[in-house]
């Protein structure tokens, strides 16, 4: 067995390190690398006085006594991506609980976001309210999703919304007359939903003067 480099260089400056195994090992290799993460930073911690601050990017909570420590030694970066206006999260598998969280994340790392796509996922009504906190959002995709006539009203606040698609959902003509009172929003996309055709014809005729495009 040839184990690759421990290391490797690449052009734009990053290293590289590969998981390192026992080659006599006679159970399958396993790709965990919690502890040589841990081992890397401490050893750079200990040896290595060149660095300013450590990045981790993970979303696993067992590096919590490390951030801990990293933070208390002034060594922990905390990056901040202020100024992304667009977030693609389409066909990411995103059910109610994983939305709660998202959109609280949204809202400390990307206050500046304005377009937001979570089309086909698996989004139903209860965790729609945390969106309405993402105060500068103006696009916002819910379509292919699982959301009722419940998850429409938390969705009303969001008051300076300027395009709004719910296409592939199970809106009923109950949110026609809410969503028409929304008095920012240019652009509505309805398809594909439960309405009857004497509610889209009412959403056509009764529009506002700021919705301009209605899909249907």
């Amino acid at each position: 067995l040839v184990l690759p480099p421990r290391t490797f260089k690449m052009e734009a400056g990053f290293i590289f390190l590969f998981k390192e195994h026992n080659q006599y090992a006679l159970t399958k290799k396993k790709g965990n690398v919690d502890t040589d993460i841990v081992f890397e930073i401490m050893k750079s911690l200990i040896e290595d006085k060149s660095f300013n601050r450590i990045v981790l990017v993970s979303g696993d909570g067992d590096y919590k006594k490390l951030v801990d420590y990293l933070i208390l030694k002034d060594k922990f970066e905390n990056l901040k991506y202020i100024d992304l206006k667009v977030l693609d999260l389409s066909m990411s598998k995103i059910t109610d609980d994983n939305l709660t969280d998202l959109a609280n994340f949204i809202r400390l790392y990307f206050p500046n976001i304005e377009t937001l796509n979570l089309r086909w996922n698996q989004i139903e009504n209860k965790s729609l309210a945390h969106l309405a906190a993402l105060s500068r959002l103006k696009n916002l995709d819910l379509s292919e999703n699982r959301i009722s006539d419940e998850g429409i009203v938390p969705l009303l606040g969001m008051t300076h919304l300027e395009t709004l698609n719910l296409a592939y959902n199970n809106i009923t003509d109950l949110s026609v007359a809410n969503i028409l009172d929304m008095p920012q929003l240019k652009t509505l996309n309805i398809r594909w939903n439960k309405l009857s055709l004497k509610a889209s014809e009412n959403l056509f005729k009764n529009k506002s003067k700021s919705l301009v495009k209605v899909d249907f």
